[in-house]
């Protein structure tokens, strides 16, 4: 009797051990489901992101100048106008090609972050009559190409922001940090908004700004957060817009990079 009660209770344990180990391969295969789902969320945000801060962007200047170029007299003026254009369409092509491949921009691979925002300072002001400037402090940090991919697309995001909606007649860029963190200030003298009220209104898991319906400051504070970041945004109606963006050093993303 005592054997057969020990194998009954054995039989029982080996029923018990298959059914637990089912139950954690169907958990773990919800489990992977979950991450591949939350990862293709990440990449859907990431792209709608860099299509925001870069092509979209990249578009609208074209927009502009070939706007602007019905009004231009004379043969010199226009094959300026339309030199540009092309040169910003190029810059738009090679951006896709480095989204879709995942890569750094070529800005930046090129000549570093100081320099790309100086292209970007250039470019805004060439495109409007927005006076962009960029200060470099020094003892900036060294960064990592994931670090100034992020400090550039912050940048990126921050003047388009100032060309659409600020009416600002300056903006200055500034680059700075420390060992610890590096640091990038957005400041123009534009008309400016109640940043208060904006905070209040925003955010949504994807980063999507509610208060704006666009991928703005809310975009720019998500991108920060992934890497252990953050955004301080100050700003008033008529006293202009001021946005401080850190970036800690040497920590691992939580989230992609570009």
């Amino acid at each position: 009797m005592l054997l057969a009660r020990d194998a009954l209770e054995r039989a029982r344990l080996v029923d018990s051990l298959v059914a637990a180990q089912t139950e954690s391969a169907a958990l773990q295969a919800q489990l992977v489901d979950a991450h591949r789902e939350a990862g293709a969320l990440a990449e859907r945000t990431r792209l709608s992101r860099d299509i925001h801060d870069t092509l979209a962007q990249g578009f609208s200047s074209i927009l502009l100048l070939a706007r602007g170029s019905r009004s231009v007299d004379g043969d010199e003026p226009l094959r300026d106008v339309l030199g540009r254009i092309e040169a910003t369409a190029g810059d738009n092509l090679a951006e896709s090609r480095r989204i879709v491949a995942a890569l750094a921009p070529k800005s930046l691979t090129d000549t570093g972050l100081a320099a790309a925002l100086e292209r970007l300072a250039a470019d805004l002001s060439a495109d409007t009559d927005i006076a962009a400037n960029v200060r470099v402090e020094a003892g900036v940090p060294d960064l990592t190409v994931a670090d100034q991919v992020v400090l550039l697309r912050v940048a990126q995001g921050a003047l388009a922001n100032v060309r659409t909606h600020s009416g600002a007649s300056t903006v200055t860029l500034t680059l700075g940090g420390s060992d610890r963190q590096a640091r990038l200030d957005i400041v123009d003298d534009g008309r400016g908004f109640d940043a208060v009220a904006w905070a209040a209104t925003q955010t949504n898991p994807t980063g999507h700004d509610l208060s704006t319906g666009g991928y703005g400051l809310a975009a720019i504070r998500a991108r920060l957060r992934e890497r252990g970041g953050d955004v301080i945004v100050e700003s008033e109606p008529g006293d202009g817009t001021a946005i401080s963006a850190s970036l800690p050093l040497g920590l691992s993303s939580t989230g992609g990079a570009e």
